[in-house]
């Protein structure tokens, strides 16, 4: 990672001059050394929009695609990586919308208005690398009891992604049983965890021994090194799953398709996955259809802002039944570590290199 605040007048990290701040840019994307730590103009907000003033940021694999090239952010959001943070607003946009409030309760209910100086962690549209991000006041979520505002910055993405995946999307009810792949990681680690919050069982695949370890810690039902471990025939020895958090895509399909029982349902949420080899598409159907199951893609990104199934529902809707799961610990942040924002570049570096368990958290300032 190139560094040039040291070209600047002024303290890095802090702000230099009056309408500026500190950001990793994308001179170029070939991957996470080409994070530029630079100075750039301050962001500003639109109607229905806070600035804020970020206190860390959470890493995750959408992070490293975008460092890649493999991912460009819409037009109109902030060129940086970063699709989750926390920190304080510090101005707001004109046209604040009615209802979105920094109360613990639902939207409608008692509550005060989102306000400068208010500590929050948002679901971005992108931009979080960074010392100032704008954020939709719609995809603000207050700071949990018990979880450090740092620390905060891990929740929204891996929150949001699980309950619209498993529940939304997957209808994962109580006493059924969930497939989490990547059971280890940012994301699958909060799956688990709210499998079970919801009275689920929890079938978890790992690829690693400490990261089986971390699955049974958090309340997996059955983990699974799928490394080493026919999945299938595990699976289909329980009777098979009724949901499928599938991030592979794909190259695992035809996997999936044997694992679930009647009804099952694959919730496709990222294609991580590489197809090595063809598939027979005919006979796969055949036999999903013989399940009556159902193969449901689903993304955040490709969401709406407002409206039926957007980002601001999702929003709502974890605001409403997962937040006070984490208020009374029973969903906790899994974070690996916390580091400075300057060691983004490394950390993705060991997303890449598939050496990371939980989330990592990059702190601003």
């Amino acid at each position: 990672m190139k560094d040039t605040s040291g070209e600047l007048p002024g303290k890095a990290g802090l702000f230099a001059t009056l309408g500026t701040m500190y950001a990793h840019t994308l001179p170029v994307s070939r991957g996470p050394q080409s994070l530029t730590w630079r100075q750039v103009p301050d962001p500003t907000p639109g109607p229905g929009e806070v600035l804020l003033q970020v206190t860390a940021v959470a890493v995750n694999r959408m992070d490293l695609a975008q460092a890649c090239g493999r991912y460009v952010p819409p037009a109109g959001v902030a060129p940086y990586p970063g699709i989750e943070c926390s920190g304080r607003i510090i101005a707001m946009g004109p046209d604040q919308p009615q209802g979105a409030q920094n109360s613990q309760g639902t939207q409608g209910s008692q509550g005060t208005q989102w306000q400068v100086g208010d500590e929050c962690c948002a679901l971005l549209n992108g931009g979080g690398y960074a010392e100032k991000v704008v954020a939709p006041t719609l995809q603000l979520l207050p700071i949990p009891q018990g979880v450090s505002l740092a620390d905060a910055a891990a929740l929204p993405e891996a929150a949001c992604v699980a309950w619209s995946t498993l529940v939304m999307e997957g209808h994962l009810s109580p006493g059924q049983t969930a497939l989490i792949e990547g059971g280890s990681g940012g994301m699958g680690s909060f799956a688990i965890q709210l499998c079970k919050a919801l009275g689920a069982s929890v079938v978890a695949l790992a690829g690693s021994d400490q990261g089986l370890n971390l699955c049974w810690e958090l309340g997996a039902d059955v983990a699974l090194n799928y490394r080493d471990e026919d999945p299938v025939a595990s699976l289909r020895a329980l009777g098979g799953v009724n949901v499928i958090f599938d991030l592979m895509g794909a190259s695992h399909l035809a996997q999936h398709i044997y694992c679930i029982a009647a009804g099952g349902r694959i919730v496709t949420v990222s294609l991580q996955g590489k197809v090595t080899k063809p598939v027979d598409m005919g006979i796969l159907m055949g036999k999903l259809m013989a399940k009556r199951g159902a193969i449901i893609t689903t993304s955040m990104r490709g969401r709406p802002a407002t409206g039926p199934g957007s980002k601001a529902e999702v929003i709502r809707q974890v605001r409403q039944h997962v937040w006070p799961l984490i208020d009374t610990g029973l969903i906790k942040p899994v974070i690996q570590r916390r580091v400075p924002i300057r060691s983004a570049s490394d950390v993705l570096t060991d997303v890449q290199n598939h050496t990371t368990m939980g989330k990592s958290v990059l702190l601003v300032g």
